[in-house]
């Protein structure tokens, strides 16, 4: 422990002056020593305050700093859906309730009277179509230039036997009672002898070409006229534009004419061209 002397003095006269009488030494001394632990200990007391609130101060801090901990992410479950229940095949379902089943299929259109294209059979090409007296009527084109499935009838105009090939002007062709109602809605004046000349009715109002390709396995035949009877035989592509057969008259040559003896019906299967059969017409 140190001393101030000269402060240790001051104090001694100071306390023999405030008691008249001498200053004691020791007491001057106790007195001091008093004072310095007071001191220390207000130091001592003050420094904890100030740690206190330094400690506080922090803990605040560092709670407003630091953000809430996210909640933890629920654990993805493995089992599986329950399965919808069954309706009761007895039970009738609410309307108001949607369903869970496949949703109706919508039925498409209806078929025709006429069967499909690819399903109708084709006629015999070594019979004549149209026998001069029943009642047929041939398939309408339509105003496209290539044709649906169906059994067409026109002229010839010209052949390719090497693109396989053929160019028809088509029209649309009336025969027997067919012909006779045709012509009493459209044409009374061909009823004024009995009926259409010669039995049938060939419509053309839009004459135009198309050419029409040939299947591979395409059947030809044309009319030969014999002294005895016209009949139907097998006939090349190319030959339909080369001399008549022997033994033939009138045969159903290409000539390039539009109505001329290249009368043909041109049965259409699968876009193409199945048979091609002459048709012999008075």
């Amino acid at each position: 422990m140190t001393f101030d002397l000269s402060r240790a003095l001051d104090e001694i006269a100071d306390d023999a002056g405030a008691h008249g009488r001498p200053a004691d030494p020791g007491r001057v001394v106790a007195l001091r020593r008093r004072r310095r632990v007071v001191r220390r200990g207000v130091g001592a007391v003050g420094a904890l305050a100030v740690t206190g609130v330094l400690v506080l101060t922090g803990a605040t801090l560092a709670d407003w700093r630091a953000p809430d901990p996210l909640p933890a992410a629920p654990e993805p479950t493995t089992s599986a859906p329950e399965p919808a229940p069954e309706p009761d095949p007895g039970e009738t379902p609410d309307p108001g309730v949607p369903s869970t089943s496949n949703p109706p299929v919508t039925p498409g259109v209806q078929a025709t009277e006429r069967p499909a294209a690819d399903s109708a059979p084709l006629a015999d090409p070594g019979v004549s179509r149209w026998d001069g007296e029943s009642s047929l009527v041939s398939d309408a084109p339509t105003s496209g230039d290539g044709l649906e499935d169906g059994d067409f009838f026109g002229s010839v105009l010209a052949v390719d036997p090497v693109a396989r090939t053929i160019t028809v002007d088509l029209g649309i062709f009336y025969g027997g009672d067919a012909a006779t109602t045709w012509a009493q809605e459209h044409e009374p004046e061909l009823l004024e002898n009995d009926g259409p000349h010669s039995g049938y009715v060939i419509v053309d109002d839009v004459p135009r070409s198309r050419t029409l390709a040939l299947a591979p396995d395409a059947v030809v035949t044309g009319y030969c006229q014999l002294p005895e009877a016209v009949v139907q035989q097998p006939r090349d592509l190319g030959g339909l534009t080369g001399p008549e057969p022997a033994g033939c008259a009138d045969a159903s040559r290409v000539d390039g004419s539009v109505g001329g003896r290249a009368r043909f019906w041109v049965d259409v299967r699968g876009g193409q061209v199945a048979q091609l059969a002459g048709q012999f017409l008075p």
